[in-house]
């Protein structure tokens, strides 16, 4: 994910939530409120994370690389990437 913990678990999903219980539609009910309520907050998580991605992966001098990493040495980051391992440095 390409955000964080701000974006992904902390800052923007509480402040939807906060925001939503502050606004809620009293059309809804409970239940159908929560549930909009987490869907308009994966959503917002889920535009900021790709317009992140878009911002690391456009310029000129930087590759995105998704996987998982681990550090190889003090210099080199190992990241796997679906099966198969790929080193920068």
């Amino acid at each position: 994910m390409y955000g964080g913990t701000c974006i992904t678990i902390a800052c923007v999903p509480t402040k939807a939530l906060v925001y939503q219980a502050e606004h809620p539609d009293r059309r809804l009910g409970e239940a159908a409120w929560f549930e909009q309520a987490a869907a308009k907050k994966t959503a917002l998580a889920e535009a900021m994370r790709a317009r992140n991605f878009e911002m690391f992966d456009s310029p000129e001098t930087s590759t995105v690389i998704t996987g998982r990493a681990r550090f190889a040495g003090p210099h080199t980051l190992l990241v796997t990437d679906a099966g198969a391992d790929r080193a920068a440095g």
